[in-house]
C-alpha cells in the first residue's frame, strides 16, 4: 500500500517520491539529513545480523528496496524524527503546526479501520488506540536487521522514539517500558497503559 501511495504521490506531484518528501516535509520541518533510500556510500548507521557465538554482530548488506522505498527506504536521526513527532504533538499542545493544519493531523491520529474494539486500529500512517481516557499513536519500521519504533501518547504529550541498528531488538517493547517511565514520573500518573499488541 505505501508503495503504491509513493507512486501516485510522484504522478500528482511531478516529482519523485525522494524529492517531494525532501522539498515538501524534510526541508520545511528542518530534518536536513533525513534520506530517502539510502545508498551504500550515505554516512548512515549500517544494520548489523543476529548475535554470532562470540557475541559480535556481522555487517548487514544494504537492501535495495525499489518501488518499495515509501514503505522503508529512510534514513533520519532521533533529532529529525523528534521534530517529526513534535508536528504530530502540536494539535495537542496548543500550538501551530507548521506543515499541516490541526484538523489534518488529528484526522491523521483517529481510527479510520477499526482492527479491535477494545484497543483500536488504524489512522492515517499511524497505528491508533484510545481508551482508558488515553490516545496513543504508533508505527513501527523493520528491515531484517534494523528496526524502529515511534510512540505518542497525545494526551500525556509525550513521544518515543526507537532506532536500532540490529536484528533481534524488540524496539516495540523498548518504547513502552520508556513510555511507562515517563508517565510515572509525570504529575497525576498511575493512568492504566494497555498493552499494544505486537506486529
Amino acid at each position: 500500500g505505501y508503495g503504491v501511495l509513493g507512486e501516485v504521490i510522484a504522478e500528482a506531484s511531478g516529482m519523485s517520491y525522494a524529492e517531494f518528501l525532501k522539498q515538501e516535509v524534510f526541508m520545511p520541518l528542518g530534518m536536513k539529513n533525513a534520506l530517502v533510500h539510502p545508498s551504500p556510500g550515505d554516512d548512515v548507521t549500517w544494520g548489523h545480523g543476529p548475535r554470532g557465538l562470540t557475541g559480535s554482530r556481522d555487517k548487514a548488506g544494504f537492501w535495495e528496496l525499489g518501488f518499495a522505498t515509501p514503505a522503508g527506504g529512510m534514513a533520519a536521526s532521533v533529532e529529525e524524527l523528534a521534530d517529526f513527532m513534535l508536528l504530530n504533538l502540536a494539535p495537542y499542545a496548543g500550538a501551530r503546526p507548521r506543515l499541516l493544519s490541526a484538523p489534518v493531523l488529528r484526522n491523521m491520529h483517529d481510527i479510520h479501520f477499526l482492527l479491535d474494539p477494545e484497543r483500536g486500529g488504524m489512522g492515517l500512517g499511524w497505528a491508533v488506540e484510545i481508551s482508558n481516557g488515553q490516545h496513543l499513536v504508533y508505527h513501527g519500521g523493520e528491515l531484517p536487521e534494523q528496526t524502529s519504533f515511534m510512540l505518542i501518547d497525545l494526551h500525556a504529550r509525550v513521544g518515543i522514539i526507537v532506532l536500532t541498528n540490529a536484528q533481534d531488538v524488540d524496539a516495540n517493547g523498548m518504547a513502552q517500558e520508556m513510555l511507562r517511565t515517563v508517565r510515572s514520573a509525570l504529575p497525576g500518573a498511575g493512568f492504566p497503559f494497555p498493552a499494544i499488541p505486537r506486529e
